[in-house]
């Protein structure tokens, strides 16, 4: 039943994501001609409009980041916390498995997000293709292969090193987006098991969960990492490369446990507590 509730969950957010991402990638292109236009014309009004597309896309990144948050946050609250929650709560389906298909599926849509808008960025302010054709970048590619290699050399990174890192920050990424996303949940899930003044309460249960929250990362020593972390860059390149192995590890371990907590903290009230009236 997860399954088909996934593919509901992405056919109802991808009507809107989908587009938005298509018109940035459009916008993309046009601040693309845009920054390779100002350096072949000395108007100022085509400098004008050049810079207004260019800051338009700007915009638009902006705007990409925020409205995915917000889907994510809107496609909780109107399915499990409106009418449609009447709806949603006499299906075959437990409270965890809504729950797990709202959080899936944001996290996916958030991470397509945050690729699509640095690809785009990178790929809108690389513009040496004005000045360098097709053969010019494929004969420099191995170039920047040969300065990655002897930057890796001085680093003593091994290949184990390469994809560990990459699997460990790629982990931190996944439960920090879990951890955010179910902040949200867990705050409007108790708001909402009150009967009145639900979305203020909501943002002042938001409020205190998130400074609840850092008080007691810092209480089991994220602070004091932190500062072990400053002291390592004194040591060896060696030993710093080591470290960030565990801190790491350490950064998903704690977002994980507090994933854990406010998980509890969304689906027992949608259990117990929940008002729709």
């Amino acid at each position: 039943m997860l399954g088909k509730l996934l593919k509901h969950e992405f056919h109802a957010t991808g009507r809107i994501m989908l587009p938005m991402l298509g018109a940035l990638a459009l916008l993309a292109g046009m601040a693309n001609l845009s920054f390779r236009g100002i350096d072949y014309t000395d108007s100022v009004i085509v400098n004008l409009i050049l810079g207004f597309v260019i800051v338009l896309f700007l915009l638009g990144l902006f705007a990409a980041a925020v409205l995915s948050v917000v889907i994510v946050i809107y496609r909780f609250y109107k399915n499990l916390l409106r009418d449609e929650g009447y709806l949603m709560f006499t299906l075959p389906v437990s409270v965890h498995s809504l729950v797990w298909s709202k959080l899936i599926a944001a996290c996916c849509w958030l991470f397509l997000t945050g690729l699509v808008c640095t690809g785009l960025m990178l790929l809108t302010v690389f513009h040496l293709a004005a000045d360098m054709g097709l053969e010019e970048i494929l004969r420099f590619l191995p170039y920047i292969g040969e300065s990655v290699r002897k930057a890796i050399e001085q680093t003593a990174l091994t290949s184990w090193d390469l994809v560990s890192y990459g699997a460990e920050l790629l982990l931190v990424l996944l439960t920090g987006c879990m951890s955010q996303c179910l902040l949200f949940y867990a705050a409007m899930a108790i708001g909402h098991s009150f009967s009145k003044n639900k979305m203020l309460l909501s943002i002042v249960f938001y409020i205190a969960i998130r400074f609840g929250l850092m008080l007691l990362r810092s209480l089991f020593g994220l602070a004091a990492d932190q500062l072990h972390l400053e002291s390592v860059i004194l040591y060896e390149q060696g030993e710093m490369l080591r470290f960030l192995h565990g801190f790491m590890i350490h950064m998903s371990i704690q977002d994980l446990l507090q994933g854990a907590l406010l998980y509890l903290l969304t689906v027992l009230p949608l259990q117990k507590r929940l008002n729709l009236n």
